[in-house]
């Protein structure tokens, strides 16, 4: 199942099952940012490359010592 494609109902069925108490307007916000969500896990599945890692660049001549 495409889960940023989760109906209302079957959002509202799942948080049931699982236990929360939502009220009708919580239900809603949660399941639009479910999707939100749901989408933004789906751009950024797969092995990133080294340099996608800002932290993983280091040029050791590129950095100063402050002084002392």
């Amino acid at each position: 199942m495409d889960q940023s494609r989760l109906t209302f109902e079957s959002f509202a069925s799942l948080a049931k099952r699982l236990g929360l108490s939502l009220s009708p307007s919580q239900a809603k916000e949660l399941h639009e940012a479910y999707r939100n969500v749901a989408a933004m896990a789906e751009r950024v599945r797969g092995t990133p490359s080294l340099t996608a890692e800002s932290a993983m660049v280091f040029a050791p001549g590129s950095t100063r010592q402050p002084p002392c």
